[in-house]
């Protein structure tokens, strides 16, 4: 709510405006206003008289008044390694969207991979009585989500657990999504396949990795232990793996670099070596980013539902949040789709690699 301040004789006198006098005002009714201000969906006429009516009397609805009727703090947080990349910002941007049509505040807490940041910032949203945290998980055994489970809070778990238990979990099907952009390459004639791993010991890493394998596999093709490239998820290991497979004799006719860091990395070093694409080289990544539409040849890449992933969180959360423990703890897998681009051609014959070489 908002102070109204007004004139009239005898002195000045503070009035509020409340989410009755917009009811009054629009000629609505509390509830319609009530589930306008929270996000839902109410008719366009009335959203337009309601807009008019909002701006004109400066209501803004006291969350803090709210949070004291109900103990909530109409806050949800996200806990991030980290806020670099593309991928970082397109999932921060999707979860503030969800959050507002949840009539709440998005409060982001940047861990940089420290255990001893996380549980701080663990220790203090739960001294804040958050609605829900969202958590991009660090790799430890260590529970120091405990705290929140322990004070009732709802979390929801992205991607990894690292044996963490008893919260719900949103998982990206890498491996189908693997499977499905490796299958691509082998529909186009291609048998030697390289691929950049991701970090060891992470689920994402493994299951791309085994989309990879398990297609070979089903296809009957041999897999080469100098194609399997050792990566960390960051652009050094794209840069090196690109290096490392052009200095082999028996060099791979297709690509498939498993995140967005290591795709940058990758493609630097494939300019540096004159690599034509896809010519020479057929290249297809995992995150489907800004940089593969600039880039020419444009990439084929897995496009991760990042959107319905935020939107799934949120929808957990407030589920949670009103008592609704049906299937608790639940995993949800979210399938990711491919868009196919220009990085894929048929593999050269080798009279013809050996002239371009």
């Amino acid at each position: 709510m908002v102070k109204w301040i007004y004139q009239k004789p005898g002195g000045t006198k503070t009035m509020t405006v409340t989410i009755k006098d917009v009811a009054k005002e629009a000629k609505l009714a509390v509830s319609t206003i009530s589930k306008y201000m929270n996000g839902g969906k109410v008719r366009p006429k009335n959203e337009q008289i309601i807009k008019e009516v909002v701006e004109r009397l400066g209501y803004r609805p006291n969350n803090f008044a709210r949070g004291l009727r109900n103990s909530r703090s109409y806050t949800i947080a996200l806990l991030t390694p980290n806020m670099e990349g593309e991928h970082s910002a397109r999932m921060i941007s999707s979860l503030e969207d969800q959050v507002k049509k949840m009539g709440c505040f998005l409060n982001i807490c940047c861990y940089q991979d420290s255990i001893e940041h996380i549980k701080s910032y663990v220790e203090y949203l739960t001294e804040k009585n958050v609605d829900g945290i969202i958590v991009s998980p660090i790799k430890t055994t260590e529970d120091y989500l405990e705290p929140a489970r322990r004070a009732g809070i709802p979390i929801v778990i992205l991607e990894d657990t690292y044996g963490i238990e008893n919260c719900d979990v949103l998982q990206v099907d890498c491996a189908s999504a693997s499977y499905q952009i490796v299958e691509h390459l082998i529909q186009q004639g291609h048998r030697k396949i390289a691929v950049i791993k991701g970090t060891e010991g992470m689920t994402t890493s493994r299951e791309r990795l085994n989309g990879y394998l398990r297609v070979m596999e089903d296809y009957g093709y041999p897999v080469k232990e100098e194609f399997l490239i050792d990566g960390d998820y960051d652009y050094r290991s794209g840069y090196e793996g690109v290096m490392k497979l052009w200095q082999l004799g028996e060099r791979p006719t297709a690509l498939f670099v498993t995140n967005y860091h290591m795709s940058v990395g990758a493609l630097v070093a494939i300019n540096r070596l004159h690599i034509r694409v896809p010519e020479e080289l057929s290249v297809v990544v995992f995150d489907d980013m800004t940089l593969s539409t600039i880039v020419r040849p444009r990439l084929t890449a897995v496009h991760q539902p990042l959107e319905e992933l935020m939107e799934k969180a949120c929808e957990l959360i407030e589920k949670r949040m009103n008592g609704d423990f049906e299937g608790f703890p639940g995993k949800w897998r979210l399938k990711a789709r491919i868009v196919y681009r220009d990085s894929v051609g048929k593999p050269q014959t080798e009279s013809k690699r050996l002239e371009s070489a």
